[in-house]
């Protein structure tokens, strides 16, 4: 019996001094606030929406009548989705960048500043996304109940994070703190 517990003791002993008690690592990742989910909802409805208006038979959409506002969303979405390819090149390149309020920047690369086509298709791209983005970022503003369309900070903030996400690699990325980087 007194082998058998001075053997337990020896073990535990050993076991003891060999071993340290470490506090496992926890990582948090973010997980959207009931905000986001909230606006990306909206955000995803007008989607769906634009997807199966622009399904309609030619034939049939002409008799179509819209709500106001409604078309101008719509139609938002499709120019969005039309100039998807060329945002994408022009964020590899580093032409464009996506700024913290939810819309792009431009950065006069050489390439941007040597070839007044290239300048100029940029320009209108950008507007044209821009101008979308306002558009969109409105709407969802005035459909969240809680937020004033003229003061759209939680739809923007919310906005910027999505596009920042979906954006390609190599894209320059405006963080929360102004510092520009690549993603």
């Amino acid at each position: 019996m007194r082998t058998c517990i001075f053997t337990l003791l020896v073990i535990s002993l050993v076991w003891w001094s060999g071993c340290t008690i470490r506090t496992p690592e926890v990582t948090f990742t973010s997980e959207r606030t009931a905000l986001e989910k909230q606006i990306l909802g909206y955000y995803r409805t007008i989607e769906e929406d634009a997807m199966l208006v622009s399904i309609v038979p030619s034939d049939t959409a002409v008799g179509l009548t819209l709500p106001d506002g409604r078309r101008e969303i719509l139609e938002a979405f499709a120019n969005r989705k039309f100039n998807a390819d060329d945002l994408e090149d022009f964020g590899r390149d580093g032409s464009v960048g996506e700024n913290q309020m939810g819309l792009l920047t431009i950065f006069p690369t050489e390439l941007y500043q040597q070839d007044s086509v290239f300048k100029a298709l940029v320009d209108r791209i950008v507007s044209e996304e821009n101008q979308d983005r306002e558009i969109i970022m409105t709407r969802i503003a005035s459909l969240h109940n809680t937020t004033d369309p003229t003061d759209s900070s939680s739809v923007r903030q919310v906005f910027a994070s999505m596009n920042r996400d979906a954006a390609p690699k190599g894209t320059l990325i405006e963080n929360s703190d102004g510092v520009w980087s690549r993603k």
